[in-house]
């Protein structure tokens, strides 16, 4: 194999959230809500403008604000899979 394959656990996507579904979005990137969710889980982590903090969600609870996406990646897989 000629290159090394990364698994990542993590699937991230830009949401509009200023349009309805199916209205042209004309929306920046700045605008967009960052979204990264925990594959296979109820866990997401938003991003709510390009430089603001991260907010991590699951079924049962959320984050407050965290300063660094890994921290708060960290903090969304302990308690999606420890409770």
């Amino acid at each position: 194999m000629s290159g090394l394959l990364e698994f990542t656990r993590w699937r991230f996507s830009r949401v509009c959230t200023i349009h309805e579904r199916g209205d042209v979005c004309t929306c920046t990137e700045q605008e967009k809500t960052r979204l990264w969710l925990l594959h296979g889980t109820s866990g997401a982590i938003q991003q709510f403008l390009g430089d603001g903090p991260y907010y991590g969600i699951w079924d049962d609870g959320r984050t407050g604000a965290m300063t660094t996406l890994d921290g708060c990646k960290a903090a969304v897989e302990k308690a999606v899979w420890h409770g």
